[in-house]
């Protein structure tokens, strides 16, 4: 539940931000799709859990393929829209 509660932290911090309303949707959409991803995270966690002798591998498989890609499309968009990462 605090891993949530620092997730929507910033969110509170992009809206008062002197940027157009266009660069804050899109701040507050990275930051959301970490809070999917952390969701993501909650779920698989305790569908592990809850399964004390048998976990099935095929649904940790998916639910981690998941969590990865989520993470990857956030560090994706986050770094494109980054004016100096053309400059690298």
């Amino acid at each position: 539940m605090i891993v949530l509660a620092v997730m929507a932290l910033p969110l509170r911090l992009v809206w008062d931000l002197r940027i157009d309303r266009k660069q804050k949707t899109g701040l507050a959409g990275i930051f959301l799709l970490g809070l999917v991803d952390v969701v993501f995270a909650i779920v698989r966690v305790v569908e592990t859990s809850a399964s004390a002798h048998h976990v099935d591998v095929v649904w940790l498989g998916l639910w981690s393929m998941i969590e990865a890609s989520v993470c990857e499309l956030s560090a994706i968009v986050g770094s494109s829209l980054n004016p100096s990462a053309d400059m690298i």
